[in-house]
C-alpha cells in the first residue's frame, strides 16, 4: 500500500515557508550587519552591502523553494505487512518495523508522526499526503492513533535557535567583556557543533543542505579564534 502527496499539495505548505524563511534571512542579515557595522565603526559600506545580501536571500530563496518543491513532491510512504518506509528524493529513506513504533500521533493541523526507537528513525507524515483517510485507517491497525497538539519547542518556535546564535554570535564579535565574550564564545562553539552533527546524522534533510552545513566549520574557527584572542589576548 503505497501513499504519496497530492496534486498542488506543496502549494498549500509554499507561503508559510516562504515566509518562515524570510525572517529566518533577515534576522541573519541584521545580525551580519550589525557584526560589520561595530567592528569597522563606519557605515560608508552598508548601502553598497544591503542590495548585495538582498539579492542573495532573493535568489537562495528561490533556488531553495525549488528543492524544496522537487523533494516534498517525491515523498512516498510504502506500508506492507511488517514495516512502514518512508522515500524522498535527496533523503536517505526511513524504515521502522511494526514492532519498533512507540507510538502514532496525529496532530490538530492533520500531519502524522510516526515514532520510532529514536529521531532519526521516525516518520513525519504531512497532511498533504493523498487518501488520509485511508492511512489513519491502516496504520490504527497496527497501532493505536492518538490525537495531540504537544510540540517540542523548537516546533513552536522555529526562529528561536537562529535568533540564539546570531544574538551568541553578535556577543562574540563586539563585545568588549572578556568574561561575557568567553561565556558567549563557549555556548556558541557548544551549539555550533551541536548543529553540524544533528544535521550530518538527520534522515530528514537533503544531500545539499548536509553538505553545505560544513560551512559551519569556517564560522567555528573564526568564534575560537576570537574568543581566545580576546579572553586570553590581553
Amino acid at each position: 500500500m503505497k501513499f504519496k502527496i497530492k496534486e498542488n499539495g506543496f502549494d498549500e505548505i509554499k507561503k508559510k515557508m516562504i515566509l518562515r524563511t524570510i525572517f529566518i534571512a533577515l534576522i541573519a542579515a541584521c545580525g551580519g550587519l550589525a557584526i560589520s557595522y561595530f567592528n569597522t565603526n563606519s557605515q560608508s559600506s552598508i548601502p553598497f552591502v544591503i542590495p548585495i545580501i538582498i539579492g542573495a536571500m532573493v535568489f537562495g530563496l528561490l533556488k531553495g523553494i525549488k528543492r524544496q518543491k522537487k523533494s516534498f513532491n517525491s515523498y512516498e510512504l510504502t506500508i506492507d505487512d511488517e514495516k512502514i518506509i518512508r522515500r524522498q528524493d535527496l533523503t536517505p529513506d526511513i524504515e521502522i518495523q511494526f514492532n519498533e513504533i512507540k507510538e502514532i500521533i496525529k496532530n490538530r493541523n492533520g500531519t502524522l508522526a510516526i515514532k520510532g526507537t529514536n529521531l532519526n528513525n521516525s516518520i513525519g507524515v504531512p497532511s498533504q499526503i493523498e487518501n488520509l483517510i485511508e492511512l489513519e485507517s491502516r496504520l490504527s491497525s497496527i497501532s493505536e492513533v492518538k490525537v495531540s497538539d504537544k510540540q517540542t519547542f523548537l516546533q513552536k518556535y522555529p526562529w528561536a535557535f537562529p535568533l540564539l546564535t546570531i544574538c551568541l554570535m553578535m556577543i562574540v564579535y563586539i563585545a568588549k567583556n572578556s568574561i561575557l565574550v568567553g561565556f558567549a564564545g563557549v555556548l556558541l562553539t557548544i551549539v555550533l557543533i551541536y548543529s553540524l552533527v544533528v544535521t550530518q546524522k538527520s534522515k530528514h534533510l537533503d544531500k545539499k543542505t548536509k553538505r553545505g552545513m560544513w560551512l559551519i566549520l569556517i564560522v567555528l574557527f573564526s568564534v575560537v579564534a576570537i574568543t581566545y584572542f580576546k579572553v586570553f589576548g590581553n
